[in-house]
């Protein structure tokens, strides 16, 4: 087989020279029209940026008629050539080496502080904002013919343009102040080549590569002045006053040239304001203020026609309308002065009165002359009063814009009150009492001319007592001009009186003196017994107290006494009752103080007196143990006036034994001896006794045996004088006796002498119980008293046989019988039978059973036991037995197992289970699943045999239980002697319901995802599974992409596509189960893949802006990056400051007088993603001089020597510097400034500028006329 070789053939000399060649051809065409496309976009983004500026200074002009701020710069001048001093002052020339090149020049950078640039545009030759400003400017340190010439020629005004400051680039030579940068004519740009320049107020076609030099249009107008004052309804013609010059409107021009125009080539009309126009629209044009103070804008225009395309500019005139004075009031028209007195005339509020209806106070500005009347008049307008009163006219003078008004006052000049004094000096009252203070006082008023007058009716009291007697406040009541006393008080209130007169008020203590009265006497005691003939000191007996009006209480030792009624007398305050004569006396007790006298009644009461006390007998016996009535004795009280009468004394026992009850002695039960008892009689207050003697003896009380019972049987005797027989006393001895008898008081048997004898047959009648035995008296006699005793004798009969009523019982295992329900019959001798149950005895004989007591227990063992019954009867023993059957019965019924679960809608076998029934005895068989019957006894399921069915699903969280129980019964009688017992038995077995899944529920669906994001499914869905017990759990499932984008690591982790997308998921959790079943649920699920924002750029990262001024968020453009497609800009940003000012979106305020920083940060959340970015925006904020004039300069008064001026404050200054005619004056902080040393009737100019660390503001001026 053959090869071929192919071989490799390099590129020529030739060929590449060719490629060359072409390529250079192709590239001398390209190139021109790249560098000229590329030229060409510098020029038309030239333009445009320039004009940008143009529009910018142009609304500028428009809104502050004037340029934006200019600059002091420093400078190079020749001042030996004069032929170069326009160039040189002007910049003009467009070579001039001396052009002063400003770069980003403040002046245009105002434009952006001031918000009419959003940012200075940049220069497309450089790429920054170096613009060239090319202006004239104010020379300044020159010599004077040199600034004249520069006036003259070119019509520059100092006055017109503010002044600022900065430096500038300068070169080499002679360093001059040049001064005020006084307008911008030109804006110029473009590299070190070709050096483009173009003027910003007006366009033409570019010229061989060059922008032609342009005609020399206006620049603007402005009118002088700016602002004037006018009242209201007042007419002014524009055309006069510019015609006559107090009024000019100056055009100013590119080249720097100005000149007057003539008020017929200029427009008018209103900007703001209520006023109105007039015109022929030849010769006048006239403006009518309107009724009301307003401040008007009325525009100017004018038309430049000298131009190919006419220019029209305007300017704006500031017309105060002030109101007409029409006349002055004052306030008040009349008034008092005192005499010896000096009052100012600037007390009276004077208010001007406009024929608009408004009102101003102009106290301060008014004159005052002295017309009539006492009195004379200062040059600082005070009333200076001597002795002399009337009446003084004044005259008020006030003028305004030419109009004077003035109006009278009278001043009423009286004497001065002195002092008060009250007739007469004080009073004195008795508590209670009242004093009217205007009928019981006169009050005189007394003049420092020495006059007086009765002013009781005018006078005004109060109570100024601060001393009571009382610790309580108030001391009496004072009711309007009428003063009440306290009622239980004394002391002195001081009442102070007050008078004015004139503004002078004089006081006057007047003194009331509060005395205390006799209002009750009380006396104890208010009644007294005395005896017959006794007599008693009247004083001595009663306490007699006296009480006095102030509540206080004092004794009285020398009352008077006098008898009103009744038996006795009274002698010397002394009652002196009768010898003999018994009744009731009526006294009184008189007391008298200060002219009052009042009395109190006193009873006094005579009565006889009891002398003895006899008793009807004084002595008696009784035995131990009685009692005797002492009311039996008759006792009769024997009075001194020799009558008697039976009483019923009071008996106490003296000495001896016993004890008295009431008017019963009692003698002891046990103790003999005697007593002495005392009777006692009281009869007003004296008592009489008498004494009573009681003997006391002892009695048999009681008996008693040594045997008080005897047992035998039939046919038996007992001795009875066997039995001890003991005496008791009623002193508590006793001693052994013989009684005198014995007899059978109840039942059966005999007696022989002193032996007892028991029937001898066995008849029923001669046999008694031993509830129901024979009862023999026993008899003892002493001293008339008998006691007895009993011995009871009980006669037995003989038991012959016992016998139950069932001899075989039937009964189950484990049961209890008591013996007591068989009746056992007890067979006697006397053929009575008799139920002896309870007292028998019982004995298992056979069996496993047992008897506890009377308990017969069958056990456990299915037999039939024998238990003997035994009797016993008096040592007789007797028995008999019963069979018992003992039988088991049904306990319990165990099936197993005894637990199982059961998943829902499944079943369970019942048939599987095994079944064992136990009995009593412990024996036990096996049952089927179908000789039970079996119910579900608590939970959810049916039965159907042979199985249980578990319901589809239940309710957990609602209630629904899980655990269930099944219940099995088995039921079977057993006959006993007792009756049939039916047992129903049951055995449980518990269930627990299992749950299974049931589906998958994900939230959210649709879920969301950045692009190239990596994140876990399962924190950006949440997976709930529900299951057949009603539960709804949280799980994690593992995931699969059905179908769109992106790919999932592991189980969970999906990682999102670069781009957006639709992604469908499927989610699968497998559910295991009690068992270990596994059952596997799935669901799908959408994600929607979104980008997000990677960042947040703004338009601009800086500004720069005065203090107090504000900054609009809104102004900078916003532009979110993303993580997937293009850049966008969005309105959604919030910001938040941080450093100095504050920030209310969407404005940022400086609103501080400092330099300082503060930073804006502007945050976007992605509404989709979440995500933040944010930017930052630095913001410095610089101070910068007061531009603003002071405003409403007012004079607030002036004298021959003296001016105050005050003024509103002006934004930015922290001072004021004033000056008087030209010269600095002054600086000061406030808002206000006294000019001294002022020559009287001269005009002065005041000007006042406001004042910062940055220099010094624009001034405003007022002028005003001292008084001659």
């Amino acid at each position: 087989m053959g090869y071929f070789r192919i071989r490799k053939k390099a590129i020529t000399m030739i060929e590449l020279m060719a490629v060359v060649v072409i390529m250079s051809i192709m590239a001398s065409l390209a190139i021109p029209d790249v560098i000229n496309y590329i030229g060409g976009r510098k020029e038309k983004t030239l333009i445009e940026n320039l004009g940008l500026i143009r529009t910018a200074i142009s609304q500028f002009m428009i809104d502050h008629s004037e340029n934006p701020k200019t600059y002091m710069f420093m400078a190079t001048f020749d001042e030996n050539n004069p032929s170069q001093w326009r160039d040189q002052v002007f910049f003009q020339d467009n070579d001039s080496t001396n052009d002063v090149n400003i770069s980003s020049p403040t002046c245009l950078q105002q434009l952006v502080e001031d918000r009419y640039l959003l940012n200075l545009p940049n220069n497309p030759y450089t790429g920054g904002p170096d613009w060239q400003v090319r202006g004239f400017a104010e020379p300044k340190n020159l010599s004077t013919s040199w600034l004249d010439a520069v006036n003259d020629d070119y019509f520059i005004n100092k006055d017109i343009f503010p002044r600022v400051t900065t430096n500038a680039n300068r070169e080499s030579g002679v360093t001059l102040n040049v001064g005020n940068l006084v307008g911008i004519y030109d804006v110029r740009a473009g590299d070190s080549e070709n050096n483009y320049h173009a003027d910003i107020d007006s366009w033409d076609e570019r010229q061989d590569g060059k922008w032609q030099d342009f005609p020399n249009e206006i620049k603007r107008i402005i009118v002088r002045p700016n602002e004037i004052d006018i009242n209201t309804n007042q007419m002014i013609d524009f055309v006069q006053m510019i015609s006559n010059g107090s009024m000019e409107v100056i055009a100013y021009y590119i080249d720097g040239t100005q000149t007057l125009i003539d008020p017929y080539f200029l427009g008018y009309y209103i900007i703001t304001g209520s006023g109105s126009f007039t015109t022929d629209t030849a010769t006048y044009y006239r403006y009518t203020a309107p009724v009301s103070p307003e401040e008007a804008i009325i525009g100017l225009s004018y038309t430049d026609t000298t131009v190919v395309d006419p220019i029209t500019k305007t300017t704006e005139l500031t017309v105060n309308v002030t109101a007409v004075l029409d006349h002055i009031t004052i306030d008040p028209t009349n008034f008092v002065v005192l005499t010896n007195s000096v009052y100012s005339m600037f007390n009276v509020v004077v208010t001007a009165h406009y024929l608009d209806g408004s009102t101003n106070i102009v106290t301060p500005n008014v004159q005052w002359q002295h017309l009539s009347g006492p009195g004379s008049l200062d040059q600082s307008f005070n009333l200076n009063t001597d002795t002399t009163t009337g009446t003084a006219t004044l005259k008020c003078v006030y003028e305004e814009a030419g109009i004077q008004k003035d109006t009278l006052a009278t001043i009423d000049i009286e004497a001065e009150l002195s002092y008060l004094t009250c007739l007469p000096n004080d009073v004195e009252i008795q508590t209670g009492e009242s004093v009217s203070l205007i009928s019981d006082v006169n009050v005189v008023a007394h003049f420092n001319d020495g006059s007086m007058k009765d002013v009781t009716a005018l006078a005004n009291w109060a109570d100024a007592t601060t001393s009571p007697p009382a610790p309580v406040l108030p001391f009496g009541i004072l009711a309007g001009s009428n003063y009440n006393a306290p009622n239980n008080q004394i002391g002195t209130a001081i009442m102070r009186c007050d008078y004015s007169e004139n503004g002078i008020t004089k006081t006057v203590d007047f003194p009331i003196t509060v005395k205390r009265k006799l209002v009750g006497v009380s006396i104890d005691p208010i009644a007294y017994t005395v005896k017959t003939g006794q007599s008693i000191n009247l004083n001595t007996l009663v306490d007699v107290e006296a009480t006095y009006s102030d509540g206080t209480q004092l004794p009285v030792t020398s009352a008077n006494w006098m008898h009103s009624s009744g038996v006795g007398a009274v002698s010397a305050n002394t009652f002196i009752a009768d010898a003999a004569i018994a009744g009731t006396a009526n006294l009184i007790c008189v007391v008298s103080e200060d002219g009052v006298t009042i009395t109190n009644n006193f009873i006094m009461t005579v009565k006889k007196v009891v002398e003895n006390l006899n008793l009807s007998s004084v002595t008696t016996t009784i035995k131990t143990g009685e009692s005797f009535d002492l009311s039996t004795i008759t006792s009769t009280a024997v009075f001194s006036d020799g009558t008697s009468q039976v009483v019923a004394p009071t008996w106490s026992l003296i000495s001896g034994i016993g004890s008295i009850a009431g008017s019963v002695y009692n003698a002891p039960a046990a103790i003999s001896g005697s007593a002495v008892i005392k009777g006692s009689y009281t009869f007003d207050g004296i008592t009489v006794t008498a004494n009573f003697t009681v003997t006391i003896k002892r009695v048999l009380s009681s008996i008693t045996l040594s045997q008080t019972s005897i047992e035998m049987d039939t046919s038996d005797t007992f001795n009875l004088a066997g039995i001890t027989v003991t005496a008791h006393y009623t002193d508590g001895a006793s001693q052994t006796v013989t009684p005198n008898s014995y007899a059978v008081s109840f039942g059966i048997g005999s007696l022989s002498g002193s032996t007892f004898v028991a029937p001898p047959d066995k008849s029923t009648e001669n046999y008694n119980s031993g509830s129901n035995p024979s009862e023999i008296t026993f008899s003892y006699t002493e001293d008339s008293m008998t006691s007895t005793a009993i011995v009871t004798a009980t006669i037995y009969k003989i038991l012959t046989g016992i016998e139950a009523d069932d001899h075989d019982f039937v009964m189950l295992t484990g049961d209890v019988k008591n013996m007591n329900d068989f009746a056992v019959t007890a067979h006697y001798t006397d053929n009575v039978d008799e139920i002896v149950t309870s007292l028998c005895t019982y004995t298992v004989k056979s069996g496993s059973c047992s008897i506890v007591g009377s308990s017969f227990n069958s056990g456990m063992v299915n037999e039939s036991p024998e238990v003997e019954i035994s009797y016993i009867y008096r040592g007789v023993t007797e028995k008999d037995s019963v069979i018992f059957s003992i039988k088991r019965y049904p306990t319990t019924l165990d099936v197993t197992p005894i637990s199982f679960d059961c998943y829902t809608s499944e079943t369970y076998e019942l048939s599987s289970l095994t079944y064992v029934l136990h009995y009593s005895d412990g024996t036990s068989v096996n049952l089927a699943y179908y000789d039970v019957t079996w119910a579900v006894s608590s939970g959810l399921g049916v039965i159907s045999l042979p199985d249980y069915e578990a319901p589809e699903d239940y309710d957990e969280p609602s209630g629904d239980s899980s655990s269930l129980t099944l219940t099995a019964e088995y039921s079977q009688s057993v006959a006993t002697d007792d009756g049939t017992m039916n047992y129903l038995i049951s055995g449980s077995i518990s269930g627990t319901l299992q749950p299974i899944p049931e589906e998958l529920v994900i939230t959210p669906d649709p879920g969301v995802a950045l692009t190239n994001q990596v994140k876990d499914l399962n924190t950006i869905f949440s997976t709930m599974l529900s299951v057949s017990d009603g539960n709804f759990g949280a799980v994690n499932p593992y995931w699969a992409i059905v179908s769109g984008t992106g790919s999932i690591s592991g189980t969970s982790t999906y990682n999102a596509p670069s781009s957006e997308d639709n992604v469908t998921l499927r989610a699968t959790y497998d559910y295991v189960g009690y068992d270990g079943t596994i059952f596997g649920v799935t669901k799908e699920v959408d994600i929607n893949v979104y980008k997000y924002p990677t960042g947040l750029t703004l338009s601009t990262s800086n500004h720069s802006m005065g203090c107090y001024d504000h900054f609009d968020v809104d102004t900078v453009t916003c532009t979110v990056s993303w993580s997937a497609g293009p850049d966008t800009t969005t309105n959604a940003e919030v910001w938040s400051k941080t450093g100095n000012g504050s920030f209310s979106d969407p404005d940022y305020y400086a609103n501080f007088i400092a330099d300082g920083t503060a930073t804006l940060t502007a945050t976007y959340t992605d509404p989709i993603s979440g995500t933040v970015v944010s930017a930052d925006l630095d913001i410095t904020v610089t101070l910068v001089a007061p531009y603003q004039k002071p405003t409403n300069l007012t004079v607030n008064w002036d004298t021959q020597t003296k001016i105050d001026l005050s003024w509103d404050s002006v934004f930015l200054a922290t001072s004021y510097n004033l000056y008087l005619d030209g010269t600095f004056e002054a600086n000061v902080t406030g808002t206000s400034y006294t000019f001294t040393g002022l020559s009287s009737g001269t005009w002065y100019d005041m000007d006042v500028a406001g004042v910062n660390v940055k220099g010094e503001g624009p001034s405003e001026q007022k002028s005003n006329k001292t008084d001659n």
